[in-house]
């Protein structure tokens, strides 16, 4: 098979390969469903309380009280890896029959530190002809334990979680759906010009998550706390994906190129060899000055993801590292002589290695983003 042929295959299976990248990461970009039963209606909601109305009666021997519950987020701001910033409104809507033994207050269970990270302020308090609506502006440093693992095509669901001061009663918080408007759906509680700083907003939504508590908290019969509903109010975001593959796939991709480069000026014939003047020494000083590039930029990946497991973008990062010893080995292989018997990298002046180069790199990165995007 002529060279021109071996080039032209080459081309279009890596061509092929970053078609499958492509393909995947569109995919994973639009494609992800954040809301498993999640409410987005009072008879949603409803239908749910009703349900297991019986349960909670009996658990707690006391009629549950339901209280509706309203969340609208001014400000959202990763302050780490864990920790966000919240700030905005709640409020909550207590029936004029609710008891005074009752506290009309809210706890959130996911505080950093409520000394240092939590302030609440008590903003109006008004009583209608069937409840008394209290709302409070607050702000709040929640912390989470996300995944990571897709960076930088992945999506965070930010939960605010909140619970009963009287947590040991049958009180249950209700989301307060006739606060917002009819025609909102997917975004709603949320600042219109809300600033995500490298994030896309994606949809909101109300969800119940059934705690079980391993305790009776010292109260013994009076009350089972084995199972409660817990109000929480989500905020899908959506990473944007620009700015990482600026700041860490860009530069990984011209060092593939600068390295494919490399691979190119190794040769033996007079022509070329003086054209390029390629010798171990200069090859082995470029691969030598790329891995301090490589090595510098994925500390700096690897300090923004401390503790956490290897990341997508990683992969990338282990691919350079290998393609850059191989490169090496083959220049070493091809110029030194001492492997006559090697006729992949001396067959054709290196010819072989020169049209796998692309299609090996483009085909591996496939490879490792199928794996992490659709692996069951």
């Amino acid at each position: 098979m002529s060279q021109t042929a071996l080039w032209r295959i080459s081309i279009l299976v890596s061509l092929f390969w970053v078609g499958v990248i492509g393909v995947s990461w569109y995919w994973k970009h639009n494609s992800y469903n954040p809301n498993p039963g999640g409410f987005d209606s009072s008879g949603s909601v409803k239908k749910f309380l009703s349900e297991h109305r019986e349960s909670f009666k009996e658990r707690n021997s006391e009629e549950p009280i339901y209280v509706p519950t309203g969340f609208f987020i001014q400000s959202l701001r990763f302050m780490t890896k864990t920790d966000i910033q919240l700030k905005g409104y709640i409020w909550q809507k207590y029936p004029l029959e609710v008891p005074d033994s009752i506290s009309r207050d809210f706890i959130l269970p996911e505080l950093v530190d409520a000394a240092d990270t939590f302030t609440k302020e008590e903003m109006y308090r008004e009583k209608h002809e069937d409840y008394e609506v209290i709302g409070w502006y607050f702000e709040a440093i929640m912390r989470h334990h996300f995944n990571y693992h897709e960076y930088p095509l992945d999506h965070k669901t930010v939960t605010l979680r909140l619970w009963p001061k009287n947590f040991t009663r049958n009180v249950i918080f209700t989301p307060d759906f006739e606060a917002y408007p009819k025609n909102l759906k997917d975004i709603l509680g949320i600042e219109e010009d809300i600033v995500l700083r490298g994030w896309t907003l994606d949809e909101t939504f109300f969800k119940y998550h059934m705690i079980h508590y391993q305790t009776d908290f010292g109260i013994g019969h009076m009350v089972d706390l084995r199972e409660r509903p817990e109000l929480s109010f989500n905020i899908v975001i959506v990473r944007d994906f620009h700015n990482a593959f600026i700041v860490h796939l860009m530069p990984l991709m011209v060092v593939l190129i600068l390295l494919f480069a490399v691979v190119i000026s190794i040769s033996k014939h007079p022509e070329k060899k003086e054209m390029f003047g390629a010798n171990m020494h200069g090859i082995i000083g470029s691969c030598s000055s790329l891995f301090f590039v490589i090595m510098l930029s994925h500390i700096h990946l690897r300090q923004e993801f401390l503790g956490a497991e290897v990341v997508y973008v990683e992969y990338f990062y282990f691919l350079s590292y290998a393609v850059l010893l191989v490169v090496a080995l083959d220049s070493y292989i091809y110029l030194s002589d001492k492997f006559p018997n090697w006729s992949l990298v001396h067959s054709k002046d290196n010819v072989m290695v020169k049209v796998l180069y692309w299609p090996l790199v483009t085909g591996i990165s496939a490879l490792f983003t199928v794996l992490a995007f659709f692996s069951v």
